[in-house]
């Protein structure tokens, strides 16, 4: 499997993971000059910045 693609698939089962939990997805890979953020998003009042490390093992991708 590609990088690319198990990077993409990685932050779309996160992205899930949360919204699956209540919270709003503000934002998806959010780029400033300094770099990019892979997700944002908000649960009540607090704003979450998660960065997402997608690795591949034996055909199966996973993330932490």
């Amino acid at each position: 499997m590609d990088k690319r693609l198990i990077g993409v698939l990685g932050e779309k089962l996160v992205c899930k993971w949360y919204t699956d939990r209540k919270y709003k997805l503000l934002s998806v890979n959010y780029k400033t000059r300094l770099g990019e953020i892979d997700i944002i998003v908000q649960y009540k009042n607090p704003i979450v910045f998660v960065e997402v490390k997608t690795r591949k093992d034996n055909n199966r991708a996973y993330f932490h």
